[in-house]
Parts: C-alpha cells; sequence; structure tokens
C-alpha cells in the first residue's frame, strides 16, 4: 500500500476496550471487510496503533432507498413463491436515509457505550467508503484447534414479554442445521456439538441463539471455511442459492457490505462477525441504515416492516 494512512480502523469486541489499528505493509495481522456477495472483499495487513485523527473521511453514494409501497409489494410476491414452498426461507431487507449530527468518532463511542456486549467498529476506506456497527453474531472464531461459531435468528423487542413463536424457532432450527451440515462437510472437522437453545439480549432487541463448538484435526484455509459458511440461512435463507436469486430479483439494492462480515486474522487463527446493525455514512450529514428479517410463508409483512424498524433503532437510539 501507499500514501498512509489512506483507512481508518478502530474496533472494540464485546466488553473490551476499543483498538485502533494502522495500516502497514507487512503484518502478521489482517483485518478482513467482505461484501455480501464476497466479490469486492478488502484485506488490509494492520498493527495496532494509538488513537490518532482521520481527516477526510471516505463517502460512497447511497443505495437505491426503496419506499414502504415498493417494500410490500416486492414483500408480496416473494410470499406468493414461498406460499409454494413452505420449508424455505429468504432474508428480505431494505435501507433507509437519516440525517446525522454527530461526527463519525462521536457515534462509534455512542455506539460502543450503549452496547457492551456488541462488536462495535468504525472503518473507512477509498474502496468502500464509511461503515461502522454494532454487531451481536459472531460468524466464525477459529483459535487452536478449536472452532466456535453461533446460530442467531428470531427477533422481538427485548420489552416483549411473550415467548417466540413456531415462526422465529422455525428460523433459527433452519440456521442451527445449516451451519451443522456445512461444517460437517468439511474434511478435518470433527466433534461438533450445539447447546441448548436459549434467549439472549442484543441492544434493545431479544433473539434465539444456539452456540456451536467443534475441533480441527487438520490445518484449515480460514479464508475457505468463512466462504463456505457465508452467507448463513441468517442473512441469505435456505436454500442458499433460491435465497439469493430472489434477494438479487426482489430487493432492488444493492446490500454492498451489509450483512457481509468483518473481522481479524492472524496467520490460521482469526475471529470473524456478521455485519450487522450496521450503517454507511453517504456524508458528513447523511447517513444509511440497513436491516431485513427472515421470510418465511407464515409472515405478516406490517411485522416484517416493524421489524427492520426495530433494528434500526440499535443506531437511531445513540444518534439523538
Amino acid at each position: 500500500m501507499s500514501n498512509f494512512p489512506c483507512s481508518f480502523l478502530v474496533l472494540k469486541e464485546a466488553y473490551a476496550q476499543p483498538q485502533f489499528y494502522k495500516e502497514v505493509d507487512e503484518s502478521e495481522l489482517e483485518f478482513h471487510f467482505v461484501d455480501f456477495q464476497q466479490k469486492k472483499p478488502i484485506r488490509l495487513k494492520v498493527e495496532l496503533s494509538e488513537a490518532s485523527h482521520f481527516e477526510p473521511w471516505f463517502y460512497q453514494d447511497a443505495p437505491t432507498i426503496l419506499s414502504s409501497d415498493a417494500y410490500y409489494k416486492s414483500l408480496a410476491q416473494l410470499l406468493t413463491y414461498l406460499a409454494k414452498a413452505e420449508q424455505n426461507k429468504v432474508v428480505f431487507s431494505r435501507a433507509q436515509l437519516f440525517d446525522l449530527a454527530l461526527k463519525p468518532l462521536e457515534l462509534f463511542e455512542k455506539l460502543c457505550e450503549a452496547y457492551p456486549a456488541a462488536v462495535v467498529y468504525l472503518f473507512s476506506h477509498p474502496t468502500c467508503g464509511t461503515w461502522l456497527g454494532a454487531s451481536p453474531e459472531t460468524l466464525l472464531t477459529f483459535k487452536g484447534q478449536t472452532l466456535e461459531t453461533a446460530s442467531l435468528a428470531g427477533t422481538l423487542t427485548y420489552k416483549d414479554l411473550g415467548d417466540f413463536g413456531e415462526k422465529e424457532k422455525l428460523e433459527q432450527e433452519i440456521v442451527t442445521n445449516y451451519i451443522i451440515e456445512t461444517l460437517n462437510s468439511v474434511p478435518g472437522i470433527s466433534n461438533l456439538e450445539k447447546s441448548p437453545r436459549k434467549t439472549i439480549r442484543a441492544g434493545n432487541l431479544k433473539h434465539l441463539y444456539t452456540a456451536i463448538k467443534g475441533r480441527s484435526t487438520v490445518p484449515l484455509p480460514l479464508d475457505m471455511l468463512l466462504e463456505k459458511l457465508h452467507p448463513t440461512p441468517a442473512v441469505a435463507g435456505n436454500p442458499k442459492n433460491e435465497a439469493l436469486e430472489l434477494i438479487s430479483s426482489l430487493e432492488q439494492y444493492d446490500r454492498s457490505y451489509y450483512t457481509g462480515y468483518f473481522g481479524l486474522k492472524n496467520g490460521r487463527e482469526g475471529h470473524f462477525w456478521v455485519n450487522l446493525r450496521c450503517a454507511q455514512l453517504i456524508s458528513a450529514k447523511q447517513i444509511c441504515l440497513y436491516a431485513g428479517g427472515g421470510i418465511i410463508a407464515a409472515s405478516v409483512p406490517e411485522s416484517e416492516w416493524s421489524e427492520t424498524e426495530n433494528k434500526m433503532q440499535t443506531i437511531l437510539n445513540v444518534m439523538r
């Protein structure tokens, strides 16, 4: 790379202090920022750095923004398809623009304060612009011979006193089964175990969660493993190829790095998270929030719109 510093990265893991990183020519440590379609991955060699002033921030154009009428029309088409495929699931999402009064680092700091259990990041690069988020979901952790991941799906507001229904339980079960089947298909992975399903809190929301652990008896190419796992049914759907085709034809916008993944890799070890509860800074005064939900045949359109609004509150709550 040349013209350092040409990017900015600060990342806070769960219940930890934020760590600043700088881009360097040579390092064992790499930061990966991968888009949903895995066509525009950014991989930078980095090392720990002191907090520093960064200007100017990089910006990219906003994606296509669907009106509520257009969203419901596309969702109706999706539900018509799913009525004939009741075991299938498709994650349907949208983007929305909001005014922004905070500077990027101020917004990052507020997210850290509001969501100590989340992985919070702020990343600016000429290829992707400026993104930040507070993700509740691990895609993959690989250390030594141990790998860990999780199935996270189903959404209710945290204040909702009701229990998860069959829709949410089915969504989460689809994700769990996909992850286990995918890992079982990789030679060298063994001793897969899953925890009992439980409910966890993520900001103003709660989700169904199952931890999944296993071991590797041989060295595994980490990038290959990530490519096989991503996208899970939690962000795409099931069956995967059919879901991806429907997302491409019906969502009517480019997700870009939303529902992709990011993380740090050190040799054969690494920790990666799904890029959820995230936002793209369109300018110094405007921000684009992304959110989606799992759609099955029994989904109610108005409830799905409300779910996207609730998920956007993760960042909206700290912008006020």
